[in-house]
């Protein structure tokens, strides 16, 4: 079972000691809610971009590159 916290007046909440052992300040963590439960994980980017490569997008012959530039500018791509 876990600890009750509490959610100050600026939203925010203090994760118990003994569920931050292995964090340090200025990690970034994510934030998911699946159904009703809120989940809180370590959020690692070379993760992230590793899964992101493995999704392969197919698409129809008549879609252009004007088409892809607007959906990297849409969702926040970032060309490395």
């Amino acid at each position: 079972m876990g600890e009750i916290v509490k959610i100050d007046s600026r939203w925010r909440i203090v994760i118990p000691k003994k569920y931050r052992s292995d964090l340090k300040p200025d990690d970034e963590l994510l934030v998911e809610k699946i159904g009703d439960t809120i989940v809180l994980r370590r959020f690692n980017r070379e993760e992230l971009f590793k899964e992101f490569n493995k999704i392969k997008l197919y698409t129809s012959d008549d879609m252009t590159r004007a088409d892809a530039e607007r959906g990297k500018e849409l969702y926040g791509g970032v060309k490395e």
